[in-house]
């Protein structure tokens, strides 16, 4: 436990502190970390004068405090303080009344205690103290003041200096801590300095050039954490019009500044595989009977998250990538068996095709049986970690069953419909350059 300390906004402050709890090993826990952060949660709303609220650690060290995504609401018109706090509490009512959102706060409060410390210069450099001196001296006893570092046993510590806390809890405690006059004679910071109590915001932010109101939150259970984000900047335009805006930081900025990338990754990934594919088999018809067992992929890797009632992840994102790669790999054993009928056995297209789909079934069965029992025990784990799991596990599986099914029974006829479009083609401008050839034959004979 550490008191005096703001985890959320990394900052001191005397009215917080942070609690770590370490939790029993798996198997001989009641609840599970989820319902621990709820009921907690509850508990802190029923404090008398205070609150408390807690959070699971975020997947990835850094980029996040609560797990979910940070950001902050920006005054582009230049409001003060307390404008900006009375916006704060309307985005949160509005944000936790919506429904893709959850558990959206503000580390930003006025309501903070403190005191305003008055300064005397003019009485202050009379007596020869000068106000560097003043200042340090304050600052150093009732605050916190940098020293030096040291090195002990191979590490590096840093040296604070700061009052007990017995010598620094009320303002009449500037009597008995003293500055030295240009007489040297010492006299109390109370003659200087005098002390009033007030509220104001503990740490006072701004993102980029804007004064700015710190926002944690997560997405609500069935939404991705794209729509949380877009939700969140809904609100504020809503709520508060064109003079404000959110800023996102961590993981939320990068997913907000990467847009649509995901998508065209993908777009031109199927793009060099048909070119990849049109280079190996010298022909452009084929690599598309390939890429035909693509969509059983993501038909089977999403079919199976959303039956089993998970959320979207990056888990899921590697799972369909594995799952399109050994779909296309199956693909590949039909059409290039097919093709090698007919130009070596002479078949037709039909033939080719049957015979591919008969030959080449219970191979692909049997390595996709493989895989799927492999990856099984990722579909069905349980303890730590089991979400990540279960989300690579249940896309690789499923995708692959659905893979291994519809693939074999689609592909051969994809084949067959492309192959005779291929050859219509063929046959057409074949027909039309030797007609555009003939007269000129004609010409030469004359």
């Amino acid at each position: 436990m550490c008191n005096g300390y703001d985890i959320l906004s990394s900052s001191v402050n005397t009215a917080r502190g942070v609690m770590f709890i370490n939790l029993a090993p798996w198997d001989e826990r009641d609840i599970t970390a989820t319902e621990l952060v709820g009921q907690i949660m509850q508990i802190g709303a029923e404090i008398p004068g205070g609150s408390a609220m807690a959070f699971n650690a975020p997947p990835i060290q850094g980029l996040s405090t609560t797990g979910g995504f940070t950001g902050y609401l920006q005054s582009f018109g230049g409001a003060d303080s307390q404008e900006l706090y009375e916006a704060s509490l309307e985005v949160t009512q509005k944000a936790n009344e919506h429904p893709a959102l959850e558990q959206v706060f503000s580390t930003f409060s006025v309501n903070v205690p403190g005191y305003r410390a008055d300064i005397d210069q003019q009485k202050a450099l009379s007596y020869g103290v000068s106000l560097e001196d003043l200042n340090s001296t304050l600052s150093n006893t009732f605050g916190t003041g940098f020293v030096n570092y040291f090195s002990y046993q191979n590490r590096n510590f840093q040296v604070y200096l700061q009052n007990e806390d017995d010598f620094r809890l009320t303002p009449d405690d500037t009597n008995h801590i003293y500055v030295r006059g240009g007489d040297g004679e010492r006299i109390p910071l109370s003659e200087f300095v005098t002390l009033e109590r007030e509220a104001k915001p503990a740490v006072v932010s701004r993102f980029g050039v804007y004064l700015g109101a710190q926002f944690q939150g997560g997405p609500a259970e069935g939404y991705s954490s794209a729509e949380a984000i877009e939700a969140m900047d809904e609100i504020v335009a809503d709520t508060l019009g064109t003079n404000w805006g959110m800023g996102w930081t961590g993981t939320a900025y990068q997913e907000a500044e990467m847009g649509n990338a995901a998508v065209l990754a993908i777009v031109f990934g199927i793009l060099m595989v048909f070119l990849i594919l049109a280079a190996q088999y010298e022909s452009w018809s084929l690599p598309l009977a390939v890429l035909t067992a693509t969509p059983f992929a993501f038909l089977g890797g999403v079919g199976g998250i959303v039956l089993r009632g998970l959320d979207t992840s990056v888990y899921v994102e590697i799972g369909l990538l594995v799952v399109v790669g050994l779909a296309a790999k199956n693909a590949i054993l039909i059409v290039e068996f097919a093709e090698l009928q007919r130009k070596e056995q002479g078949q037709s297209i039909k033939e080719a095709a049957i015979t591919a789909a008969e030959l080449r079934f219970r191979p692909i069965v049997m390595t996709s049986l493989a895989f799927i029992l492999g990856t099984l025990p990722l579909a069905l784990a349980t303890g730590a970690s089991d979400v990540s799991s279960h989300h690579i596990g249940t896309t690789v599986t499923v995708g692959m069953g659905a893979v291994a099914i519809l693939g074999s029974l689609f592909v051969p006829s994809y084949y067959a419909m492309i192959a005779h479009v291929s050859d219509w083609l063929g046959r057409k401008f074949r027909g039309k350059s030797e007609e555009s050839e003939q007269p000129a034959l004609e010409q030469r004979g004359r």
